[in-house]
């Protein structure tokens, strides 16, 4: 009788212990799904996140630049008088502007301003235009417009060797207003030659809000 009982003791143990390693097995493969999940739901928000960038959030790079005398006289093309000047006395700073989106957008400078030594005020860029029509342009997916600022060499000798912090105002194929900001770091310009030396960076884009406060970054 002992025997029996010593035997069947034995049998509940081994079987006991095959539950257990059921479960542990179990345990890992739910373990193992939720992780899945997990990666499944991390490339779900960055396939989000990417179609977000390229179908709604508007965004523009600076992929060109050049220095003139005078002012340019071109068609899609958006021109702001940034200081006084007279027809002997002006020169111009051009942008490529392309759109590198999916969607169309639409393109208007909100402010300028010439970054000054020793952490002192800049010194703000007007945005004159000479038609209020022309305030903004439309910039289709994958092709670039020029937006010139120009103003007598003495304005535009201050900025040499400084930053210029430059902001506009971007428009989706929804209406949604954006603030694009970034810096211009201006090495070199030489109006005789056409000639200059120019490195954008720091790009931000924020939903634009009028109470200045930013929605996203």
């Amino acid at each position: 009788m002992a025997e029996m009982m010593t035997e069947q003791s034995n049998l509940i143990a081994r079987q006991a212990n095959e539950l257990t390693e059921k479960s542990d097995k179990t345990a890992q493969k739910a373990n193992e799904l939720s992780r899945q999940a997990n990666a499944l739901s991390e490339r779900v928000t960055l396939l989000e996140e990417s179609r977000y960038k390229m179908e709604v959030r508007p965004f523009v790079l600076v992929t060109n630049w050049e220095v003139k005398t005078g002012r340019p006289d071109e068609d899609n093309i958006i021109s702001y008088q940034v200081a006084t000047c007279d027809a002997n006395d002006t020169v111009s700073i051009v942008l490529e502007l392309t759109n590198t989106t999916q969607c169309f957008e639409i393109v208007q400078c909100k402010e300028a301003e010439t970054a000054s030594e020793n952490d002192k005020t800049p010194t703000k860029w007007g945005l004159s235009v000479v038609n209020r029509n022309s305030i903004s342009i439309g910039i289709p997916s994958g092709e670039s417009r020029k937006v010139c600022f120009y103003a007598n060499k003495k304005f535009f000798a201050k900025t040499e060797g400084h930053d210029i912090d430059i902001q506009f105002i971007l428009i989706n194929r929804f209406g949604d207003r954006f603030n694009e900001s970034m810096k211009l770091c201006v090495m070199r310009l030489n109006w005789e030659r056409g000639d200059c030396m120019i490195f954008p960076q720091n790009y931000k884009v924020q939903e634009y809000a009028k109470d200045h406060k930013t929605l996203l970054e």
